[in-house]
């Protein structure tokens, strides 16, 4: 679905392998690119002037594919909302809110690349800004997660929408869905009581996080009381913004921290990529209770990501139990390449 509203004949679309039906209005073909498991090759094309033209000898860097098994099993990773809304509910709104949530995930991810950078750099060289900059990442990563949910908003919205929308059109903040319980969205907008749940499930710790980024972009609040330790950075929780967290997500265990109380910061920036994608993976389940489903336009095939950040997504409980690392476990590969 590389754009809007594009024509394309049917005997173009013929030249997807992975199609298996012609989707009826509003619905529409997504062109995927599409991992090809007995050439072991990736497969793109583009669309131009209405037909599709394939790029020969390519390879897929960074983003999303389509396949029946991942391309690259160590390191790519399923997105099953994608899979969900590609399959069944392939519309160009809805696929692009679809591609925005992905890179909000992605930044999520790349937040817990810089802080393992960050790490190397202060245990190399020692510089004190360091602990400047991870405040400005943290900062960046609360309103990066609020973002997400508001596109996750614009996600059920649409799908709701289009199956009939209720008494009422949606918000289009997540936050006002949250602002009510279950039983009352369901009451108002004719919300299916999986999706419903959806919103009870999310709304604790997505609360306590818009309330520490409001802090912080709205009332002057700031991260700045942060400390570079050998083996990563950390706050003490009563005294900084981040501590509510401990109280939705019991985020520091006793054994984790500590002299002083202090407390991993790679456990905040591990738990808002987690939430993200588990939200999406929750999402993806509530969705599939919720509405008749369309017929497929492919058949077994997931969406794949593939990013340089995708180990991040394999590590998260290793890091979420651990804590504490010394970089070069993290990015020995880049220290041996540079060096």
């Amino acid at each position: 679905m590389a754009e809007s509203n594009v024509q394309i004949n049917a005997e173009e679309l013929k030249k997807l392998p992975y199609l298996i039906r012609i989707p009826e209005p509003p619905w529409q073909v997504p062109v995927l690119p599409y991992y090809d498991p007995t050439g072991r090759r990736f497969r793109l094309w583009s669309v131009v002037n209405g037909q599709l033209v394939e790029h020969k000898g390519c390879e897929l860097v960074q983003g999303e594919y389509l396949a029946e098994a991942a391309a690259f099993p160590d390191e790519d990773y399923p997105l099953p909302l994608l899979t969900l809304v590609c399959r069944h509910f392939p519309c160009w709104g809805v696929k692009s809110a679809c591609d925005k949530a992905v890179q909000d995930l992605i930044n999520g991810l790349g937040f817990i690349e810089m802080y393992f950078v960050f790490l190397h750099h202060w245990t190399t060289h020692g510089t004190d800004r360091m602990t400047d900059l991870v405040s400005i990442e943290l900062e960046a990563a609360f309103g990066n997660h609020r973002a997400f949910y508001d596109v996750i908003q614009d996600i059920v919205a649409r799908i709701h929408l289009w199956h009939g929308g209720g008494k009422a059109q949606l918000p289009v903040s997540f936050r006002k869905m949250t602002e009510k319980q279950g039983d009352d969205l369901i009451t108002k907008y004719s919300l299916p009581a999986a999706l419903a749940g959806f919103y009870d499930a999310k709304r604790e710790l997505f609360m306590a996080c818009r309330s520490i980024r409001d802090a912080v972009f709205h009332h002057g609040g700031t991260f700045r009381l942060v400390y570079a330790l050998d083996d990563g950075f950390a706050v003490a929780p009563s005294q900084s913004l981040i501590g509510k967290l401990d109280e939705v997500a019991s985020l520091w265990p006793n054994d984790k921290r500590k002299q002083n109380d202090l407390s991993s910061l790679l456990a905040v920036f591990c738990l808002l990529a987690q939430d993200m994608f588990s939200t999406m993976r929750d999402l993806a389940d509530c969705l599939g209770r919720s509405f008749p489903l369309p017929a497929p336009v492919f058949a077994n095939e997931q969406m794949f990501l593939r990013t340089g950040f995708a180990r991040h997504l394999h590590g998260l409980n290793d890091y979420m139990s651990t804590h504490w690392y010394e970089p070069s476990r993290v990015l020995a590969e880049q220290i041996e390449r540079k060096t």
